[in-house]
Formats: C-alpha cells, sequence, structure tokens
C-alpha cells in the first residue's frame, strides 16, 4: 500500500467509530459518514477522492464497507423514517440493535470472515462506466425512452414495509416488475430480493382476500395516490384482457417477452397467490396455488391461444404459436407429469 493509500483508515478501523456515532437514536447515513470523518480529521473533500487513483479505495467506500457488516452481523439496523418538515419524502435512519449497544459496551465485535477481513480497496480498480447508447427504434427514428427503475437491492426493506399501504394496482406493478427480473439471467445478483418482493406482495393479495370475499361488490374508486392500507381494494374494473394478459404474459414477434420472463410468470401463475383482477367470479376460476385446477385452467387459456391462432392461418402469428406451445411443454414437464392426471389440452 502506498502512503497516500494509508492516510484513508481501512474499514475495519472504522467499525468503532460507527458505533460510537450510532449511540444516537435514529441517525442519518450522511451524519454518521460526517461523524466518522470527524472522528479522524478526515476532510470532507477528500471523502470520495481514491487513493491510488483509480481505485476503490475512498473513504466513502471504506465507511460503506464497515457499514455493511455491522448490518449484515446484525449490529446495525436501517428504517425508512419521514424526512423532516417533508413527510412525503423519507431517508434511510440508522440505529443500534440490542446485539450492536452489548458490541459497543463490552468493545467486543463478531469475527469478521477472512475474505473480508483481508480485503484491501487499494487493490480493487474501480470501474468506469461505460457512455450508454441511446436505444432507438427498428428505423433509427426517434430514441426509446428508457424506464428508470428503483434499486431493488437498495430498496428491498422499504418497499417491503410500504406494501401494505398500496393501492391494487401498484401491487400489481412491483409484482411485474420483479418477476420479469427473476426470469433475467442477466439480473441474477437481484433473484434473492425480487423474489422476496414477489412473496410479499403475494402475501398481501393473500391477506386481502377474505375481506373480498366478504365484500365482493365493494372497490375503491381508482387513485393516483398510495391508499392507507384499509378495508377497499381497487376491483372494479372491466376486463380488457385475461388474466395472463393482466400479467403481461405475451408471446410474439412484435411484443413478445424473452423466454425465461414467459416463464418466470407462468411459474408464479401456478405455484403462487394471484391478484384480484375483475370480479370474484373470474378470479375464482383459477382456483387454488398449486393445484390440478389451477394448472389445467392455465394450460387450457395458452393451448385456446394458439388453436385460434392457427385458425386465422396468419404468417405472422407463426412466432407467438411456436412460443405458446414450446411454453406448453414447458409446463407439462416441470408442473404436470410427476404430479398430476387431469388431460394435458392439445394446440390442434
Amino acid at each position: 500500500m502506498t502512503e497516500k493509500a494509508q492516510d484513508i483508515p481501512a474499514f475495519g478501523f472504522q467499525l468503532r467509530p460507527i458505533l460510537c456515532a450510532l449511540l444516537a437514536p435514529e441517525i442519518s447515513f450522511s451524519d454518521v459518514l460526517k461523524s466518522v470523518a470527524d472522528t479522524f480529521n478526515f476532510p470532507p473533500s477528500k471523502i470520495n477522492v481514491a487513493a491510488p487513483a483509480g481505485t476503490k479505495n475512498t473513504f466513502h467506500n471504506n465507511f460503506q464497507v464497515a457499514l455493511s457488516w455491522l448490518k449484515n452481523s446484525g449490529l446495525v439496523e436501517e428504517v425508512r423514517r419521514p424526512r423532516p418538515g417533508n413527510p412525503k419524502k423519507t431517508y434511510a435512519a440508522l440505529s443500534l440493535t440490542p446485539a450492536g449497544k452489548k458490541a459497543w459496551a463490552s468493545n467486543t465485535l463478531p469475527p469478521m470472515p477472512d475474505k473480508l477481513a483481508n480485503r484491501d480497496l487499494a487493490t480493487e480498480l474501480r470501474k468506469v462506466p461505460q457512455k450508454k447508447k441511446v436505444a432507438r427504434s427498428a428505423r433509427g427514428l426517434a430514441p426509446v425512452k428508457r424506464v428508470k427503475r428503483a434499486n431493488v437491492l437498495g430498496a428491498e426493506a422499504a418497499i417491503i414495509e410500504g406494501i401494505q399501504r398500496m393501492e391494487h394496482e401498484r401491487l400489481h406493478g412491483l409484482w411485474i416488475q420483479n418477476v420479469l427480473r427473476l426470469g433475467d439471467p442477466g439480473q441474477a445478483f437481484k433473484h434473492g430480493a425480487a423474489n422476496r418482493i414477489v412473496e410479499a406482495v403475494e402475501q398481501e393479495w393473500k391477506r386481502r382476500l377474505p375481506h373480498i370475499r366478504k365484500h365482493p361488490e365493494y372497490f375503491t374508486w381508482p387513485s393516483t395516490e398510495a391508499d392507507g392500507g384499509g378495508d377497499g381494494f381497487e376491483i372494479g374494473k372491466v376486463p380488457s384482457e385475461g388474466m395472463l394478459g393482466y400479467l403481461e404474459y405475451r408471446v410474439g414477434r412484435t411484443n413478445g417477452l424473452p423466454e425465461g420472463a414467459r416463464r418466470a410468470i407462468l411459474d408464479r401463475v401456478v405455484t403462487g397467490t394471484l391478484p384480484i383482477y375483475w370480479s370474484l367470479e373470474y378470479y375464482e376460476q383459477w382456483s387454488d396455488p398449486g393445484s390440478a385446477a389451477r394448472l389445467q385452467k392455465l394450460a387450457e387459456t395458452i393451448a385456446a391461444f394458439a388453436r385460434n391462432a392457427k385458425r386465422r392461418r396468419r404468417s405472422a402469428l407463426s412466432d407467438a404459436i411456436a412460443e405458446w406451445e414450446s411454453d406448453l411443454v414447458y409446463l407439462k414437464k416441470k408442473h404436470y407429469l410427476t404430479r398430476f392426471r387431469f388431460g394435458w389440452p392439445s394446440t390442434l
């Protein structure tokens, strides 16, 4: 390590100062960072300056590694709190857990894994972000707008905490966003968080179901604001598509999803709790999660899509037909052959 690198306190030396800073109740990330920097008389202007240049060795990065380990060890917890003076926005409030207070009082920390303890950010090169190319339409005319999405890894706890307060359509969008992540191999590092969010959404749908069954005629007027998790749920919409369309299952050359995304949706349809859509009577047609009736309804729906497309005899539908039939083969192998005996539908 160079002399300049030695001027930056490694993350191991920042653990105790972080615990000390968190003796104050529910302090923000930036305030903890500032307090720890003050402990080392480290100039604020250099907190994000790497030494040696081009490496990950900054005061800020070492702080983040230390804080992350303390949270993973159960010594520090993070919750979202309304900002003073602006309750519509929240901030990450950090505090010590009972185990963290005990560690501070006894001046003892859990053993750190060798791989982490031996890590030296001064030897790790910083990745230089590449300039992204603007995606364009097939004709090369207007640029395609990219949808900016939240970092699921950093926001998982806050997302799950707010699920009971979300209106029905927000839950629907959150489910789709994270199921599509599960179907994308390129986002494998997010699969754990995405799966937990999907399960939390489905658990909320399940929680609301008894009330809807008791009051099938009741629904709230559509709103752009999140509800308070009360008794009303927005279910009174006239359907423009079936359950699979509502869950964004799409095939074909123009708007079709990749194979992994389609099958991630299908797997959740087979095994998970579905959202209330259109009416209770329509919802009940999909039966219970994991049941033969649920799988049969799904298989017969897809087979009917393929049969109807074949009757139209349009070459433009050939891709869609092939994908429907491929997905039926997938469902049969994964969910049907070893468990059920009902007649598997045909696309002929």
